[in-house]
């Protein structure tokens, strides 16, 4: 009894660290024109995270990635909250999702732009 309940234990821990592996696999960050992103290999989609941005940055709608193109559908969490030398984010429609402070405590002016 207590070796079946052993190898049951065994067995959960070894698919969880399986299940685990492979979803860090699918992940791969790099940085592409000036902008760091996180690219789920898997959605091919991409987020914006944190890096030391300075001056204008432009977020383009699409990025390619070894050789596969990626709809940048997020900025994540504090991607540009300690970026003090930032002037302006161009962010397209293909944004759906801005992480919490992703800009910091700046005061934000918003002009709504297409890119």
């Amino acid at each position: 009894m207590k070796q079946k309940l052993l190898f049951r234990r065994v067995l959960s821990c070894l698919l969880l660290i399986a299940f685990s592996v492979s979803s860090w696999a699918d992940v791969e960050e790099s940085v592409v024109d000036g902008i760091k992103y996180r690219f789920d290999t898997i959605y091919k989609v991409a987020s914006v995270i944190s890096n030391n941005y300075k001056g204008s940055v432009t977020i383009p709608s699409e990025v390619e990635y070894n050789g596969r193109q990626y709809v940048v559908k997020y900025i994540r969490k504090k991607a540009f909250s300690e970026c003090f030398s930032l002037s302006s984010v161009s962010i397209p429609e293909s944004v759906t999702s801005i992480g919490d402070s992703a800009f910091g405590y700046r005061i934000l002016i918003w002009k709504e732009t297409v890119v």
